[in-house]
């Protein structure tokens, strides 16, 4: 745990119980991080990638394998909202976030997956990658592109749609670094306010 701030919460297992994380706690294999309202966190992995963990979300590690130079990474997200940032190539690896509503994978800079309780949805949003973030889910993947996202819906994603400016006013707030890339994602000017979406 490399930032925290508010109300967070770690388990170091499955079966163990949430309690108070502490700046700098490693998490083993099946360890979680749970933020309240309040709350937010930044996970540091061994290759550099950065997950912020916002308010409201429950996460949990459950695979961290290869290498440096081809890492591969799997999250549980049972509920809100990570933001990644990969600061390198993954080789043949992975990077994936499964949600009870489908399984997200980013391979790129900056990534977002947000789960939604009370609708069952969830949203995937690629805002840049050297390659593609795709959605599956069924059996049926999405891809998308720098600069798309969709929503993982009554068992379907739906087709990438641009992102919007919410979507890029989150990445600015918890990865202010996301700004450099910007306006090679958007060069004729960022995209305009979407529909208002609930967190």
């Amino acid at each position: 745990i490399a930032e925290m701030s508010g109300g967070v919460q770690a388990r170091t297992s499955p079966p163990a119980a949430f309690a108070a994380a502490i700046l700098g706690q490693l998490l083993p294999l099946g360890g979680a991080v749970r933020t309240d309202v309040t709350g937010l966190a930044t996970l540091k992995l061994t290759e550099g990638t950065l997950i912020r963990v916002t308010e409201n979300t429950t996460v949990e590690l459950q695979e961290l394998s290869g290498d440096q130079t081809n890492p591969t990474t799997r999250l549980k997200l049972s509920l809100g909202r990570l933001l990644v940032a990969i600061g390198k190539t993954l080789g043949v690896g992975d990077f994936t976030v499964e949600t009870p509503a489908g399984v997200a994978s980013v391979r790129g800079s900056f990534g977002s997956v947000t789960y939604n309780a009370e609708t069952g949805s969830s949203d995937i949003v690629c805002l840049e990658t050297s390659g593609s973030c795709t959605a599956t889910v069924g059996g049926v993947t999405v891809t998308l592109k720098s600069g798309e996202r969709t929503t993982v819906v009554g068992g379907k994603a739906l087709p990438p749609q641009p992102v919007d400016q919410q979507d890029i006013q989150q990445f600015l707030a918890q990865l202010p670094d996301a700004g450099n890339i910007i306006p090679t994602v958007f060069p004729g000017g960022t995209p305009t306010q979407g529909p208002t979406r609930t967190p």
